[in-house]
Order: structure tokens, then C-alpha cells, then sequence
């Protein structure tokens, strides 16, 4: 549904006569400098704006996160230094700030306030508003101040509270572009459904933010590929709806999604709309996972940032899924990093995709093409969810238990985002990082069994690992065809998604 003219519909609920008092009231006082502020509506040069900056005297600090009206969060992007954003569906560490009353006292409708990203970077209406919000100033000055109006009564806000962000300088209102899944500007010229947020004071009441799907921490979707739909005969499942009903499992990545007839992607995903729709209705997520071991990258077959984005939108819109993971196996498609990251950084912006990026790993984290497919990501201003280590085929531990390499692998990956992602915290790179084992026998002779499994589904409790997945969900039985076709260990069918599961309790 489009959003109307702001001039043929009024402000969300509408904001009352009592609101619009208030905002009256307002930009009354921006005009005539009440209360020693002397706001210059329109300010846009330094010399004016610093002509405006007050010390405050005392000031309250509370840590919030920022809810838009359609669910997503005010994600300051690399943790400041960059784009303020709406795209984000939980709230981590890059979704929290801290919100300081410049007033002091307890926070109230028409109180100044600034906005901390986590690495120390303060939210900033670009020329006073009229344009881009960012969190990159240094200072709190006047583009860096806004009021907070409350929109749910008058008076103190709490958490939970409806609230619209107003900037100083042009009075101008903080908004979601599309009430989330993009940019944030200082454009709105009255607060309705875009210019909506609930503030949330994490611990203190109100909704609590929304986390990863289905009731823990942890992500947790097993690999569901392609070729297995309608094979009930070989399978233990004839497709995803079938595989909810047996297993009660809410999430899957379908892979892979390859290049088709020039810079499209195939229809291996697409030919099967019903079903996915159908496991969605019934609360399952689907992440789509892109590229693999074999095949045709989509990278490949589009030449630009440009063509590739609009490949990957074209995906987003014929199949609904908008949980994107970058399988990046081949020797070649490295040096396509820069490529495929400011595809993303467009197609991020354009349709509000979640990014995550699947990477073959060694007992030291990331080796040198997985680390430039993250920094071109993070170069070009992606937001990465989850980084993803293949824990498999590590060749030199045929006969030794794979469960504490696959740790090892983790921790050394943290350090290893820690690097990449100034003021990363632990926990914060613990929540990035995913582990994918091959369950069973591997490739590479090794054996991932279902004591590592156990293991490994402790770790993430432990640390609240971002994401496990295995590969894969078709493998997760009896048979006697080889690897290839089963794990080779399973005594039934589902031991290794009854013990991985777990991660979400």
C-alpha cells in the first residue's frame, strides 16, 4: 500500500489538537530563540551553526532502541561513522543508542535531546534537516539536536511510548523512509506513520525488541536443497511444508540460488512459490542462500553493481524472501568482493534485505577470500547479519572429533570481526558469527558426529552464537548410498536437527 500526499492525509491517529498545540508551541519557540537556544530555522552553514551551540548544564542518559511503525529498528550502521538506516529487525548492539536529555530531569514531550551510535558518534540532521540523517559528528551541536514529542498523550515518555524526532535548526520531523527497510532523513514536514517510533528503554518495561526468529538468541536454519522438493520416495519429506509437519522446524535456507539465462538468477527457488508461501503462512523463515560449490554465480553473468542489484531485486520481489546469504566457495568470485558488496549496499537500500555471507573457514577464522568478501561488504556500507563459517572439510582431522575445531574456528572469526569492525564487542561478534558442520562423514574423510553436534549447540547457547545451520536437512537420515546422500551415522531420521535445535531453547 503507497503512502499518500503528506497534504491530502492528516499525521498518524492523528496527533491531536493537543499534539499539534504542543508542535505549535514549538516551532514558536525554535522562531524566537526561547530559553537562550536561539534556533535559526534553515541554518546551514558551520559559522551559523555553531553560532547556536549551548553546554547543557545537566543532562540524563538513557539507552534506547528506535522501533519504526512497520517493526524495524534505527540501525546506526558499523556502529556509527556512517548512514542512519531503518532496515534492521532486531535490536543488537548497532540498534542500540544512547539518548541524552539535554534538559535534564525525567525525559518529557518537547525536551532536546541527542542520539549516541555505539562507537561514540551522535545521530546528525544533515544542514539542520531537509536531507540524509547520519551518525558521524563528534560533537553534540545544533544539526545534532533534536526535540522528542510524544504522540501517545503529553507529558514524561517511557518506554514503549509512541515518540517523533524533530530537528532543531528546521523543525523539520525524523523520518523512516517507507516506515522502514532504508534510509532515515529529516524531511517529514508533520509525524505520521513514518515519522513513528517506539522508544524502548531495554529492562524497563514496554515491548521488549524483537530477536532472531523463534524464540531464541540463536538463528537456526538447516540447508534445504532444491533438488530434494518432491522426492518423498528418497527423502524423508516431500517439501518444506511436509518437513514443518514432521519436524515442528521453523527455519530453512534453500540453496542454491545460481545465475539462469544471462544476469538473472534461475528458477530452481521460484518454481516452487507455493510451497514456501505456504511454510511461511505457518510460521516458517526461509533464507535463500546464493552461489554454493558449483554453478554459475550470479556475480558472473552481471558486469556492474548496478545489473547485479537489479538481478538480486528481481529475485526479492518474485519470491518474497528478503533473508539473503552469499555462499562464496569459488577461487574466482573473491575478487568479485567489491562487486557484489555495493550491489548489496543498493539492494539494501532499495528493499531492506538482511545480508549474511557463508565462508569456507580453517582453525584460524577466515582465510584471506573470506576476509575480503567481508571487507568489501563492510566497505561499501552493508550491513552484515550474520558471517557464516563452513566448519567441514578441514582435511587434517580424519579420526579426531570435529566439535572442537569447529569451535576453535569461532572463536579465532572473532577476532577476526573484531578487527574489521572497530568497537565490535565480544558479544557483538559472537552474535555475527553462524557455524554450518557437514553432519556425518565429510568430503574430506573427517567425521562430524552427533556428540560434536551437542558440543557445538552449547557453544552457541553459551556465547548466543548468531546462527547454526548444517548440511543438510536431506542428509539428516538412514540410508546406504554413501555421504552424499545421508550422514552416514544417523540410527533415525532427524538426530541431528533434534540435537542442533536445541539452540534455540
Amino acid at each position: 500500500m503507497s503512502r499518500m500526499n503528506p497534504t491530502e492525509s492528516s499525521p498518524i491517529g492523528s496527533l491531536t489538537g493537543q499534539h499539534l498545540g504542543v508542535l505549535v508551541a514549538l516551532f514558536v519557540a525554535m522562531a524566537a530563540g526561547c530559553n537562550g537556544e536561539g534556533a535559526v530555522p534553515g541554518a546551514s552553514s558551520a559559522t551559523e551553526v555553531d553560532a547556536v551551540t549551548e553546554a547543557p548544564l545537566s543532562a540524563t542518559h538513557l539507552t534506547v532502541n528506535l522501533q519504526t511503525w512497520s517493526g524495524n529498528y534505527l540501525v546506526a550502521d558499523k556502529g556509527g561513522g556512517a548512514a542512519l538506516q531503518a532496515y534492521s529487525t532486531w535490536a543488537k548492539g548497532w540498534e542500540t543508542f544512547t539518548l541524552t536529555d539535554l534538559n535534564g530531569g525525567a525525559l518529557t514531550s518537547g525536551d532536546l535531546i541527542t542520539l549516541k551510535g555505539p562507537d561514540g558518534h551522535r545521530a546528525s540532521a544533515i544542514h539542520g534537516g531537509g536531507g540524509a540523517i547520519t551518525v558521524t559528528a563528534p560533537w553534540d551541536r545544533a544539526w545534532e539536536q533534536f526535540r522528542i514529542v510524544k504522540l501517545n498523550g503529553t507529558g514524561k515518555i517511557g518506554s514503549g511510548d509512541k515518540i517523533a524526532l524533530q530537528t532543531r535548526v528546521s523543525g523539520q520531523f525524523v523520518s523512516a523512509i517507507n516506515a522502514g527497510g532504508g534510509e532515515v532523513t529529516a524531511t517529514a514536514p508533520v509525524a505520521r506513520e513514518w515519522e513513528t517510533l517506539t522508544m524502548i528503554v531495554p529492562g524497563a518495561g514496554g515491548p521488549p525488541p524483537s530477536g532472531p526468529p523463534a524464540g531464541g538468541s540463536t538463528d537456526y536454519a538447516p540447508y534445504f536443497p532444491t533438488w530434494t522438493w518432491g522426492d518423498g520416495s528418497t527423502y524423508p519429506y516431500t517439501g518444506l511444508v511436509d518437513l514443518r509437519s514432521k519436524t515442528g522446524i521453523s527455519g530453512v535456507t534453500l540453496a542454491f540460488v545460481l545465475a539462469g539465462n544471462g544476469c538473472h538468477t534461475d528458477g530452481d527457488v521460484l518454481s516452487h512459490l507455493d510451497d514456501i508461501k505456504a511454510f511461511a503462512a505457518m510460521g516458517g523463515h526461509v533464507k535463500a542462500s546464493f552461489g554454493g560449490a558449483s554453478g554459475t554465480y550470479l556475480e558472473y553473468n552481471c558486469g556492474d553493481p548496478g545489473s547485479l542489484a537489479q538481478a538480486m531485486g528481481e529475485f526479492v520481489d518474485a519470491s518474497g524472501i528478503t533473508d539473503l546469504d552469499f555462499d562464496i566457495e569459488k577461487d574466482g568470485a573473491y575478487g568479485l568482493s567489491d562487486r557484489r558488496g555495493q550491489a548489496l549496499k543498493q539492494l539494501q537500500d532499495a528493499k531492506g534485505v538482511k545480508v549474511s555471507f557463508t565462508l569456507p573457514t580453517d582453525p584460524g577464522g577466515l582465510g584471506g577470500g573470506g576476509l575480503q568478501v567481508v571487507q568489501g561488504a563492510l566497505n561499501a556500507g552493508v550491513h552484515i547479519s550474520h558471517v557464516n563459517l563452513m566448519t567441514m572439510d578441514y582435511g587434517q582431522f580424519v579420526g579426531q572429533p570435529l566439535g572442537p575445531v569447529a569451535i576453535q574456528s569461532l572463536n579465532s572469526a572473532k577476532g577476526q570481526l573484531q578487527g574489521l569492525i572497530p568497537g565490535l564487542t565480544e558479544a557483538q561478534a559472537y552474535g555475527m558469527l553462524g557455524a554450518t558442520p557437514m553432519i556425518g562423514l565429510n568430503d574430506s574423510g573427517e567425521m562430524f558426529s552427533l556428540d560434536d553436534a551437542k558440543q557445538l549447540a552449547q557453544f552457541a547457547r553459551d556465547k548466543q552464537l548468531g546462527l547454526i545451520a548444517f548440511w543438510s536437512i536431506d542428509r539428516d537420515r538412514v540410508c546406504s548410498s554413501g555421504k552424499d546422500s545421508c550422514s552416514t551415522v544417523n540410527g533415525g531420521a532427524f538426530d541431528f536437527h533434534a540435537a542442533l535445535a536445541t539452540v534455540q531453547q
